[in-house]
């Protein structure tokens, strides 16, 4: 009997065990993330006139914006995590900083699809552009 016992015991330890382990994944899971290479980050689905002050990550997908992003800061990094900035005119990216660095974006269908405002030492890394009048303005 006592065997008996240390069997249901040990049981029901177990399963409590995985009850508050699965309870904790569950409390810090992420709101929305991107995950690759074993990575996990964190990403915003962008809104049209937006402030970015801080390094970004975009969620993957198609946003129409009616104003533009607006990239401000020194040091920055947005990363588009391939996602597909679209204008019906306008402009799609402003940046006003220095040291940014704006990666794997497609830009489409803006008049200018990134003004450069004040900037310095911008970077573009895996960005493409599809039926925008300007790429790229300097300001």
């Amino acid at each position: 009997m006592k065997k008996r016992h240390k069997e249901v015991t040990l049981h029901l330890f177990f399963v409590a065990s995985l009850v508050v382990l699965v309870g904790i994944v569950s409390f810090f899971r992420w709101p929305s993330d991107v995950t690759g290479a074993g990575v996990r980050s964190v990403c915003v689905v962008p809104e049209s006139g937006m402030d970015i002050t801080q390094d970004t990550t975009l969620c993957t997908g198609t946003y129409t914006l009616d104003q533009p992003l607006h990239l401000r800061g020194s040091n920055l990094l947005l990363d588009c995590n391939q996602a597909v900035l679209s204008g019906k005119g306008g402009t799609g990216i402003i940046v006003e900083g220095q040291g940014m660095i704006i990666k794997d974006c497609m830009i489409t269908s803006f008049d200018q699809g990134v003004i450069l405002e004040s900037a310095a030492l911008v970077a573009f890394e895996g960005v493409t552009y599809e039926g925008n009048g300007q790429n790229v303005v300097q300001q």
